[in-house]
């Protein structure tokens, strides 16, 4: 298991790293991706930013002014750590 606060990185990091692992995986480039979602658990109590799917945006110049945003379930509470590229 990683240590992500021993590796220096920061919730902006992380969320860029599954961004481009999931544009990866899924075999597209990053100017194909239509909008993003970014979900967590309560984000905004650990770090004070609750607006996370913008940071998505920030992969590569070509997703920049596509509709993202956070996921709630029907509760609304956050479902656990997904990203989810469309």
């Amino acid at each position: 298991m990683r240590n992500l606060k021993k590796e220096g990185m920061s919730l902006r990091h992380i969320i860029l790293e599954a961004s481009h692992a999931a544009v990866t995986n899924a075999q597209i480039e990053p100017g194909d991706v239509r909008s993003g979602v970014v979900a967590s658990f309560a984000t905004g109590l650990f770090t004070r930013q609750l607006h996370l799917s913008a940071i998505f945006t920030e992969l590569d110049v070509n997703c920049r002014g596509i509709p993202t945003f956070k996921r709630h379930d029907q509760r609304g509470h956050d479902p656990c750590g997904k990203l989810m590229t469309r």
